[in-house]
């Protein structure tokens, strides 16, 4: 029997979400036993043996819904294998490095006291039909790139590489 691995997740629109899943595949392919769950919706972290946390990124900062879940169960979590990411449009393509710096600075402060085995940020996806009026109209004034910008491979490469790691719980 593999390993018990949750991965827990906020998202504002949906694109988190499939790269949790993605993420969930890639392990389960390694031999591991993913469980995908809204952090909301997540119980405790003590239930698995690593745990894998994950975020969509508005103005620099992961989701409440993620960082609520982080403070609830940062004791849990202190033993025992975790990874984190971030899902956001400051790390497509044409993103400022200073950007990319700012948010590894946050994602670093979000783990510590972690047995933290890695981090990754990546790209993600706008669709403006699936937005508020009012986000909609803030992220057009910034000219944010419409699209998927996520890259798929990375993400099965990253989660690749992370399952032996998660697995020595």
């Amino acid at each position: 029997m593999g390993k018990r691995v949750l991965i827990t997740y906020a998202t504002g629109a949906g694109s988190t979400q499939e790269v949790a899943q993605a993420v969930a595949d890639a392990l389960a392919a390694q031999g591991l036993e993913p469980t995908v769950t809204r952090a909301q919706d997540a119980g405790a972290a003590s239930d698995y043996d690593a745990v894998v946390l994950g975020s969509a990124v508005r103005a620099g900062r992961w989701l409440p819904a993620a960082t609520n879940w982080l403070s609830t169960y940062r004791r849990e979590l202190a033993e025992m294998p975790v990874a984190l990411f971030a899902v956001c449009l400051s790390a497509c393509d044409d993103a400022k490095p200073e950007q990319l710096e700012t948010l590894r600075a946050y994602i670093a402060t979000q783990a510590e006291g972690l047995q933290l085995v890695d981090t990754a940020i990546f790209a993600g996806k706008l669709d403006y039909d699936k937005l508020s009026i009012l986000l909609r109209g803030m992220l057009k004034l910034m000219r944010a790139p419409e699209g998927d910008h996520r890259n798929w491979q990375a993400i099965q490469n990253w989660a690749t590489q992370l399952a032996p790691r998660l697995g020595e719980a």
